[in-house]
């Protein structure tokens, strides 16, 4: 066929050429435009930015215009999303190949929780609580929607997004949002995890430590409705918890598979689950390859372990396996500044912060606390004196922020960072001097109070040390000093 359609091309071109004349040049076949080229994507990611109906999942934006959305399964809409959730949007890519432009078209946007109910156990020290037996870790980059770390307290109502670890089922959370201050009937509880303990006769399980009786529940998508050691399931509840037991009113099958054609587009961030070698490995359920093309970022192929977070992009193949085109080890952000801007470079996308120089970029989640209509902050946002929360990491000799909250005024400015120097009653941080007096409080990273001539008889240099104080535009003079690690 194809021998049969270039002979017919050249009969055509010779028939022309010998219709216009041998001597002619004006005969050319008009050019014709490039065809453009469509492809199926799948993104499992964290929402950075919402903007005029485009949601920025990693360094992509996305036009959510014709969308549909669902969150836990029920119909929503754009204005119910948040900046953290973790989402998985569909649609479709198309490209031409004079271009490497593509158009990012959304068809739907999903999300769903990762576990919703009573705060049981709070470590302020660890930076983690626990939710129906669920281990909740919270970093610099997790965001928080009623409440914070600080104000969080046994028996809320909580809401958490993120991405688990499937090694011990605890959750790296990317959003906690406070439903209640506690529980009240008809208030939804919900866990995700896999069943082991079943007793068939008792009829009860355990999702980790929490023990589930299933006596009462609706059981759906599991095949002849049979529990089993080893199933993956969510779990849900209209009551209070009892005895410390939960008591499921549903429990839904969760399939680990994921959809999709050899071909397709796909992007997942998440926690190594799954480790066999750096060219097999699984995030979020996806099975995945490297090869010898593979590109990474911020580390190598040596720092793939289980437990790490990265994010993936690359094609399915025939057998449904990711084969990656692009490995990014996502980065850790342990500087926090906490302070009123005291300048602002929109040409260099800076802001100045106890005298550091904070740059922003496109990955930067920019986040309005006084704002709770969730309309979103881009740079042009911020003024002079705003008081800002900032997570951040030295990139480049650039101190880079992965997130910026614009918050209420404080009493007191924090800094937290590696110091540089120590020499009592002084230190510094990331260029800032800080200085001590007989006011100061001292802690050690097991929360144990020191005197001060105990806190600098240690070795601070390259230590991550958290101070709070008054800063008067060239000195933070301390009322707390706490050592981090």
């Amino acid at each position: 066929m194809r021998a049969s359609r270039q002979f017919i091309s050249i009969t055509i071109i010779v028939s022309l050429f010998f219709l216009t004349g041998c001597g002619s040049s004006s005969s050319e076949p008009p050019e014709v435009a490039p065809q453009p080229i469509v492809t199926s994507y799948s993104v499992i990611g964290t929402i950075i930015g919402l903007g005029d109906n485009s949601v920025q999942v990693n360094n992509s934006n996305y036009d959510v215009s014709t969308s549909s959305f669902t969150l836990d399964g029920n119909s929503a809409t754009y204005g119910e999303l948040r900046l953290g959730m973790v989402v998985t949007i569909k649609g479709t890519r198309s490209t031409t190949n004079s271009t490497t432009n593509s158009t990012e078209t959304a068809d739907s946007v999903d999300y769903e929780d990762e576990l919703e109910g009573p705060v049981s156990s709070i470590d302020l020290a660890a930076e983690t609580f626990v939710v129906l037996g669920i281990l909740v870790q919270v970093d610099g980059m997790t965001l928080f929607e009623g409440v914070t770390l600080d104000t969080l307290a046994v028996g809320n109502i909580v809401e958490v997004s993120g991405f688990r670890d499937s090694t011990d089922n605890s959750i790296l959370a990317t959003l906690v949002e406070l439903e209640s201050l506690s529980f009240s009937p008809g208030d939804e509880i919900e866990v995700k995890g896999t069943i082991a303990d079943l007793d068939d006769v008792a009829q009860t399980f355990n999702i980790g430590s929490q023990l589930v009786d299933y006596s009462q529940a609706v059981i759906k998508d599991i095949p002849n409705d049979t529990l089993a050691d080893g199933l993956s399931v969510e779990v849900k509840s209209d009551s209070d918890l009892v005895d410390d037991v939960l008591i499921a009113s549903e429990i839904e099958g969760k399939d680990e598979e994921h959809d999709g054609n050899h071909g397709d587009e796909v992007e997942v961030e998440g926690i190594v689950s799954v480790y066999i070698d750096a060219t097999d490995f699984e995030i979020n359920g996806h099975p995945i390859t490297t090869t010898s093309n593979t590109v990474y970022k911020n580390g190598n192929s040596d720092n793939i372990q289980q437990g790490v977070k990265l994010e993936v992009e690359g094609t399915l193949n025939a057998d449904g396996i990711l084969v990656a085109e692009e490995v990014e080890f996502k980065m850790s952000y342990d500087i926090k500044i906490s302070a009123p801007i005291s300048a602002i470079d929109s040409n260099e996308m800076t802001v100045t912060v106890l005298g550091i120089v904070v740059s922003i970029n496109d990955l930067t989640v920019l986040k309005d606390d006084l704002d709770d209509v969730h309309s979103g902050l881009t740079f042009a946002d911020l003024n002079i004196d705003d008081f800002v929360e900032i997570r951040a990491s030295i990139t480049d000799d650039l101190i880079m922020a992965g997130k910026l909250e614009r918050e209420d005024h404080q009493n007191e400015v924090e800094l937290e960072g590696v110091v540089d120097s120590s020499s009592q009653p002084d230190l510094m941080i990331l260029g800032v001097n800080i200085t001590t007096n007989a006011n100061t409080q001292f802690e050690d990273d097991s929360d144990h109070y020191l005197t001060a001539d105990t806190f600098f008889a240690i070795d601070l240099v390259g230590v991550i040390v958290e101070v709070e104080g008054v800063f008067d535009g060239s000195v933070l003079t301390a009322s707390s000093v706490e050592i981090e690690d």
